[in-house]
């Protein structure tokens, strides 16, 4: 055995002889020692609140005076360089019995002590100040500060100066939790409005914009932040005057000036604000967006005139699909969608837009709402013609898929299509080539559950294979493509109709066809 081997045995028996040594001092409940308790603490999920609960009070009956210095030296924990060695050294040679734990497990450990300790926690609080000092503990010391609440209110103030973004951030919102007066809480946090880091001056908007009842205070500090550097602090803070409601109407001018920058997002976030705080005053500005403005300003003013005033919104969208300028037709689409497609009026105005810049998305647009119906009435597609079985229409056989894969269908489904036989290969055939009644567009959806029912009837499909043959041989490449597709699901039979296949015009109709017939061992296989 090599001398580093040997090593690493020792140091790691050594390590778990001084685990095992900790264990029996620590403190016990119900037979467990604290560790077992905390580490359950901390990896249960919120959700098991049971499982939760009984660790936390296992905790408090330990007691804080037990538990604190074991809670302190979780929460200064570091991983000392050895310990990636060792750890290394043990997995290299078999040894499976020790794991020492990460740093940052033990602290979460301690976080999580802390929290069912709540204010008993308290003795703990100058330790913990003097953590906030150390760049490596500063952030485990804010959160466990924070578990222990009010009295620990001055060290968390001091958190909001410390040299750790981090830590700052979040006691920026651990400060709420602890100040009792609203005025005092903003005087406390208004200084991080303008902090170096973003995140913090987002925290701060955030701690800001909870102040609801203190709107004479809040406002004053969000409607200067909409002059941040940052847009998503400057947004935020946009945004966050909405919810101030009558309150905010006093800031309709700083929002005025706000939107009127080149910067889409902050118009963005602008104008959902003035449509909630001031939405007639706002018309006029609305307007000139749609009007003069371009790309995401030109849509932000038509989804706020939709919100404040329907029918001009309506009929300004209309107006932008008829547009000759192919950037202000492709946002009036953009904007479409917004609308059920029952709407007067959009429906035409979107067939009508047929033009090389914008025919793309206008294809887009017609799928969205098509797929967007769908959802709302259902999207079982019943025909004329479907056949039924035990109750059910061919249509919502097809639907019922397996309970793993939407792309299988079910036992159920299967038997249903068998039992129907040649009754459902008109219906099918239908399918194949379905569109959508309202802007004509080709269903794939309808065409793919034909094709699962083409597959479920195997041989007894062999009467399609005539019509199968004529759509392999039309002008559609890509109906015939699926044709192949429904002609090898016929089986045996299926060979001399995608023999003639292979002189088909279409490449991609020619490669199928030789593919399956190669599945079929009708074709040497390629070497």
């Amino acid at each position: 055995m090599r001398r580093a081997q040997i090593v690493g045995i020792v140091a790691a028996v050594a390590a778990g002889v001084t685990v095992a040594a900790l264990a029996l001092r620590e403190p016990q409940y119900h037979g467990r020692g604290l560790s077992s308790w905390l580490r359950q603490c901390s990896e249960t999920p919120l959700m098991e609140k049971a499982r939760l609960a009984e660790a936390q009070e296992a905790v408090r009956a330990i007691g804080a005076k037990r538990a604190l210095p074991e809670l302190m030296r979780l929460a200064e924990a570091r991983d000392h360089p050895a310990r990636e060695w060792i750890a290394a050294k043990c997995e290299g040679i078999g040894i499976r019995f020790l794991h020492e734990r990460s740093a940052d497990e033990r602290q979460l450990e301690a976080i999580a002590g802390f929290e069912a300790l709540g204010t008993n926690g308290a003795p703990s609080v100058g330790e913990l100040t003097k953590a906030l000092g150390d760049g490596r503990l500063a952030f485990v010391a804010v959160r466990c500060l924070d578990n222990i609440g009010k009295p620990a209110e001055a060290a968390l103030c001091q958190g909001l100066t410390n040299r750790d973004a981090a830590v700052r951030r979040w006691s920026v919102a651990a400060v709420a939790g602890v100040t009792d007066d609203v005025e005092v809480y903003l005087n406390r946090i208004k200084g991080r409005l303008n902090d170096s880091d973003e995140n913090v001056r987002y925290a701060a908007v955030s701690g800001v914009a909870a102040q609801k009842d203190a709107a004479e205070l809040a406002l004053p500090l969000l409607v200067s932040t909409l002059a941040d550097r940052n847009d998503g602090v400057a947004c935020e803070a946009a945004r966050s005057l909405a919810d101030f409601g009558n309150d905010a109407t006093n800031a309709f001018a700083a929002l005025t000036n706000f939107v009127n920058t080149s910067n889409e997002n902050r118009v963005s976030a602008g104008f959902s604000t003035l449509e909630k705080i001031a939405p007639e005053k706002s018309l006029l500005i609305f307007s000139n967006a749609v009007v003069n403005g371009s790309g995401r300003m030109m849509l932000s003013g038509l989804a706020a005139l939709k919100a404040t005033a329907p029918e001009l919104g309506l009929r300004m969208t209309l107006e932008a699909l008829k547009s000759d300028h192919g950037g202000r037709c492709a946002q009036g689409l953009i904007a479409a969608r917004s609308y059920d497609i029952e709407t007067p009026g959009i429906v035409d105005a979107i067939k009508a837009v047929w033009r090389p810049e914008a025919n793309s998305e206008a294809i887009r647009t017609m799928n969205f709402l098509v797929q967007r119906q769908k959802a709302k009435v259902g999207s079982v597609l019943n025909l004329p013609n479907d056949p039924s079985y035990q109750g059910k229409t061919l249509g919502e056989w097809l639907e019922t898929h397996a309970p793993d894969s939407e792309a299988t269908m079910s036992s159920n489904a299967l038997a249903a299509v068998r039992a129907m036989g040649t009754n459902a290969i008109p219906s099918l055939l239908q399918r194949m080539e379905y569109r959508d009644p309202v802007f004509g567009l080709f269903d794939y959806e309808a065409s793919t559950k034909a094709l699962l029912g083409f597959c479920a009837l195997g041989e007894r499909a062999a009467p399609a294979l005539p019509d199968l043959a004529e759509r392999m041989n039309g002008d559609d490449g890509e109906a015939a493509l699926r044709a192949v597709v429904a002609t090898e699901c016929v089986g045996a039979d299926a060979g001399p109709w995608l023999q003639r296949a292979l002189t088909n015009k279409y490449p991609d109709v020619r490669a199928a066809a030789t593919d399956r017939l190669r599945d079929m061992n009708l074709l040497p296989v390629k070497k």
